[in-house]
């Protein structure tokens, strides 16, 4: 089958596109909070960085963390972007 129509298979990619996204996001978050639970990680001395309970991490722990959440901050616009449409789509 090609185009939207959906056929034996179930979703068009086009109607599973939000769904996709959402766990996406969810399953990020989910691993951020699971890795660093007591984030943020900021700097505590000379390549050393703390968490809120001044758990102490490496500075390659901490880059881990920043590519995180800068990965988190740019897909959540996404993410939400789909709740939107998909929202939408019930309505």
């Amino acid at each position: 089958m090609t185009g939207s129509h959906e056929g034996k298979r179930g979703m068009s990619f086009g109607r599973l596109l939000p769904y996709l996204v959402i766990a996406w996001c969810l399953g990020w978050m989910g691993y951020g909070f699971a890795s660093y639970p007591y984030a943020p990680l900021k700097p505590c001395g000379r390549d050393v960085f703390c968490d809120k309970r001044n758990n102490e991490y490496t500075l390659r722990e901490y880059e881990d963390f920043r590519y995180w959440e800068t990965v988190l901050f740019v897909s959540w616009p996404f993410g939400m972007v789909a709740g939107y449409v998909l929202k939408k789509r019930k309505q």
